[in-house]
């Protein structure tokens, strides 16, 4: 496959979000609220271990959102000069419209299917077992290595296809790209550009939560502390973080696609 370097795509990403935060923190003002308001209800209502039902609460701003990152994605690429990332085809204004309605529609539809699996696989049955099913439970077996290698084996494959609405951002033919990332390899590739653009923030995350909890410290159990000032404190951390990890790691996709579709065959930085 057209390999591409993640490591620098990512870089241009957190590049062109830092060169044009102001333009984009307009943009982005509304989607961040909407998710604020998402995520505050979820934790007032006490559905933070329930995944399924948090996918109902944030369904608006899947729209939003989705809206927002394709046409910042498109807006990237249209302001890039290196040859190597560089749109072989610009698209007309109608074109890009469409373009990209098509690319929030497939972001919506992802998040949701997301939000099932998540569900599905954290809320399930073996989480409400009776605990002494659960301690009577049989140790893991080599089925069990097997099965849960197949899992981890079929996730990374994948992965890729969660991103199709990247190149359908940008006007590329999701034929083609299908055919580029059909070897196996290419999930790597992608998580490896996920990773770049998932852990920094992560690591300010941690930091500001940190912060947050010393100065606001939760309430004691026996007390109320969905209506708390640290919940409302979570529920802006998460919706920015969220927000921020898809729009970075969005914008790199962005330039490694067009970079597969120019046959850059660009190899990564460290290897």
């Amino acid at each position: 496959m057209p390999a591409f370097d993640f490591i620098e795509c990512a870089s241009k990403a957190y590049r062109y979000v830092w060169d044009n935060r102001q333009a984009l923190a307009r943009l982005s003002a509304l989607v961040i609220g909407i998710k604020i308001v998402s995520f505050a209800l979820v934790i007032m209502l006490g559905l933070s271990d329930h995944l399924l039902r948090q996918g109902l609460f944030l369904l608006p701003s899947y729209f939003l959102e989705g809206w927002a990152v394709a046409l910042i994605m498109a807006q990237a690429l249209k302001m890039e000069t290196d040859k190597a990332y560089v749109l072989v085809r610009p698209l007309k204004d109608y074109e890009e419209k469409n373009a990209v309605m098509a690319s929030m529609i497939l972001y919506v539809l992802f998040k949701i299917i997301l939000s099932v699996f998540a569900g599905l696989v954290f809320s399930g049955p073996i989480r409400d077992m009776p605990e002494a099913t659960q301690v009577s439970a049989p140790e893991p077996g080599l089925a069990m290595f097997i099965a849960s290698s197949l899992f981890v084996v079929f996730m990374i494959w994948i992965f890729r296809f969660f991103w199709l609405y990247v190149p359908v951002a940008l006007g590329f033919s999701v034929k083609h790209f299908l055919k580029k990332i059909m070897p196996f390899s290419a999930s790597f590739y992608m998580l490896g550009l996920w990773a770049m653009c998932f852990i920094p923030p992560g690591l300010v995350l941690l930091v500001v939560s940190g912060f947050v909890d010393g100065v606001l410290p939760a309430a004691p159990e026996a007390q109320n502390i969905a209506h708390g000032p640290h919940a409302y404190a979570s529920a802006i951390m998460y919706a920015v973080f969220d927000y921020a990890t898809v729009l970075i790691a969005s914008v790199g996709m962005a330039y490694g696609v067009s970079s597969m579709f120019n046959d850059e065959n660009k190899t990564v930085s460290i290897l």
